[in-house]
């Protein structure tokens, strides 16, 4: 049992980072950041029929799973208005390809243009003024 609630927790580690960085990639088509404990659940459990050793089994993945640093797990109400436990994946995911790429290695960093000489330069030139957005009278 122990054995299989490892490879569980593997696939259910998976599943998250994979969400995580499809939601990053494609805000609009997914735009839940976590998944549903009870859904995952539900998907990874799907050929244990057993009521009692599906408990036993989700038990000792949800205790692998909420003890991982690289997941949040939080009561969240969903897009569609359902409140549920939800584990979001918090740690390093990698890009996901889609099949349309050029051949090129895309890196994800990326450099901010302001140098401090410009970016100081930048400031000095412009005014900062402080608005409350109401009148002051």
């Amino acid at each position: 049992m122990e054995a299989r609630a490892k490879q569980l927790a593997s696939e259910v580690f998976d599943r998250l980072a994979n969400h995580a960085a499809l939601s990053h990639q494609e805000p609009g088509a997914y735009p839940e950041r976590g998944v549903s404990m009870a859904q995952l659940r539900d998907d990874v459990l799907r050929n244990e029929f057993s009521s009692k050793r599906r408990q036993k089994l989700w038990e000792r993945v949800q205790k692998k799973v909420e003890f991982n640093s690289n997941v949040r797990a939080a009561v969240r109400t969903a897009n569609s208005g359902d409140v549920a436990r939800m584990w979001e994946w918090i740690g390093p995911m990698h890009l996901i390809e889609d099949g349309r790429s050029t051949g090129k290695r895309e890196s994800g960093r990326f450099s901010i243009e302001n140098t401090p000489s410009t970016a100081s330069k930048q400031l000095m030139s412009e005014k900062k003024t402080w608005d409350d957005g109401h009148p002051v009278y």
